[in-house]
């Protein structure tokens, strides 16, 4: 799809209007989500962590090829239940590095910058971002999304989608792109289609068409638009 930087700069407000918690993450923190099975069953399925549409196996060893200058890891999460929601002591934050580690005790740098035992649990999408500049004009950028398997709102699609847009315009600002979105279910085509003119791209690149990839599996489908300057 075009990805039209002066149009897509002009909407970047709509993130202050949507109210959604959505954080950039470091290392330590996919390393925390990769420790935590319950939220890694939900967000990757299949096992598979979608990243340039490239499918990596949820290991810690693969986390360094998600962070670099042009790409990196989105995270947004679910409103706090009041009534559930309780502090996280640094101690017992400590003492789930130490037993996910299998007693080798590590404090990451940069200890809880983001994630806490809480929030952890109220991830809703994780989006994964890679850009780089085109040979020929522009650049290329893929964002690729995770979402729990559950009923996802069209607010926190566009939240990260928005997110995604403001880290690709800090690299190209103002520049016309090409852009690939992937997602899985409960996302749906339409849905991720409908959000996405929504926050400004809706152009179809030339022959487009003939490079629509759906790929099936049994716990995925992954549908990516892929196009090309």
């Amino acid at each position: 799809m075009l990805y039209r930087g002066n149009r897509v700069a002009s909407l970047f407000s709509q993130l202050c209007n949507l109210n959604i918690d959505i954080r950039q993450l470091s290392c330590h923190d996919l390393k925390l989500i990769f420790r935590t099975v319950n939220i890694t069953r939900e967000l990757f399925p299949d096992g598979r962590v979608y990243n340039f549409n490239i499918p990596y196996r949820v290991m810690e060893a693969n986390i360094r090829h998600f962070f670099g200058d042009r790409f990196g890891v989105l995270a947004s999460f679910t409103q706090p239940d009041g009534s559930n929601s309780k502090t996280v002591s640094k101690k017992n934050f400590a003492q789930f590095y130490w037993s996910a580690r299998k007693g080798k005790y590590s404090i990451p740098d940069g200890f809880g910058d983001q994630l806490d035992l809480e929030s952890l649990q109220r991830i809703e999408i994780l989006t994964l971002y890679t850009c780089y500049a085109s040979r020929s004009k522009g650049f290329v950028a893929f964002l690729d999304l995770h979402a729990r398997q559950r009923e996802i709102s069209s607010e926190h699609i566009r939240a990260h989608l928005l997110r995604g847009f403001k880290m690709i315009h800090s690299f190209f600002p103002f520049q016309d792109g090409a852009l690939t979105v992937t997602f899985d279910i409960p996302l749906n085509r339409n849905l991720v289609l409908s959000c996405l003119k929504q926050v400004g791209v809706e152009e179809i690149m030339p022959n487009q068409e003939k490079y629509l990839i759906v790929l099936e599996k049994p716990l995925r489908e992954t549908i990516s638009f892929i196009s090309s300057l």
